[in-house]
């Protein structure tokens, strides 16, 4: 039997191997990204419009203990990312969030940099929610990187035209030099703007820990919207607190991502830092100023926050 179950063991490494590492990471973006929207307690009462357990456990309940419902009798929880199928309506929703926590394997990675599986006790919670939080964030470098995408696409369609309307090389020449210098300032001034969104952005969510004396938990500060989890480990185990109140110990305004805070238009988001304090007359006769703003404000759709990648 002993070693029926080890040929088993490794049969089932055999099969995690074999995931690719976009596999491994579309997979976790996928549940992290779900999760995310889901951080607010107030998002995950809602959630449960079907709650058949009412009577014995009710919705707020079963939402300070970190679970949202994605199925009529399924819930998965914020930070375990682990299913709670077939409840019955007798189980501790917190003791849940411990016995499922074991069987979770979490994955962690870096730009260019192949998935790695992490044990769930090596893990500390803490992690996780910076790998919840820089989801938010590759999708705002992927946002940059298709914005680059389109500007070199557009500077090839540019330089075509160009070609074709002067037949003189000379003259063809000439503009496509001067156009390309002008068009390429105003593509580097909003790529500038992006990056300095996203960095002011990344400088928001970094994730802050404040140990409270005399009780072993550490609090996770972050937006206002995501102040209603309490993250705690106690005996190396993780269970999770939810306070009710989502205001409690709301941070400082400045430590708020204003730029791309709440649901701003997709031009704000593109504009440099300095436009965004020009009054709207200055901004329309600066944006006037050139025949190419037409075609750098076209940039396609951003990808929003929080959304399943494709």
């Amino acid at each position: 039997m002993r070693f029926f179950a080890s040929r088993r063991s490794n049969k089932m490494d055999e099969i995690v191997k074999q995931k690719t590492s976009k596999e491994v990471i579309r997979e976790y973006e996928s549940l992290s990204a779900e999760a995310y929207e889901m951080l607010s307690l107030a998002k995950r009462v809602q959630s449960f419009r079907s709650w058949p357990y009412g009577e014995q456990v009710s919705p707020e309940e079963m939402a300070k203990a970190g679970w949202y419902q994605t199925g009529p009798l399924c819930c998965r929880h914020v930070i375990v990312l682990n299913e709670l199928d077939g409840w019955d309506g007798q189980e501790d929703p917190f003791e849940e969030v411990n016995r499922r926590k074991s069987a979770l394997t979490i994955y962690k990675w870096s730009p260019g940099v192949k998935a790695l599986a992490i044990p769930d006790n090596q893990v500390l919670v803490g992690t996780r929610y910076r790998l919840m939080k820089l989801q938010k964030i590759s999708l705002h470098q992927k946002a940059i990187d298709e914005l680059k995408d389109w500007q070199e696409e557009q500077r090839r369609q540019l330089m075509e035209k160009l070609h074709a309307k002067y037949l003189n090389k000379e003259d063809a020449e000439h503009k496509v030099e001067m156009f390309s210098g002008t068009l390429g300032r105003k593509m580097s001034d909003q790529l500038s703007g992006m990056e300095a969104n996203l960095d002011t952005y990344t400088r928001a969510l970094s994730v802050k820990f404040r140990t409270k004396k005399n009780k072993s938990k550490i609090q996770f500060q972050g937006k206002a919207e995501d102040n209603d989890l309490h993250l705690s480990t106690m005996a190396e185990k993780l269970w999770v607190e939810v306070v009710a109140n989502d205001n409690e110990n709301e941070p400082p305004a400045e430590c708020l991502p204003k730029p791309l805070a709440g649901n701003k238009s997709r031009q704000s988001m593109l504009a440099p830092a300095n436009s965004l304090s020009q009054p709207p007359s200055a901004r329309k006769a600066q944006k006037e100023k050139s025949q190419f703003s037409r075609n750098v404000s076209g940039y396609p759709s951003i990808p929003e926050f929080a959304s399943i990648p494709e």
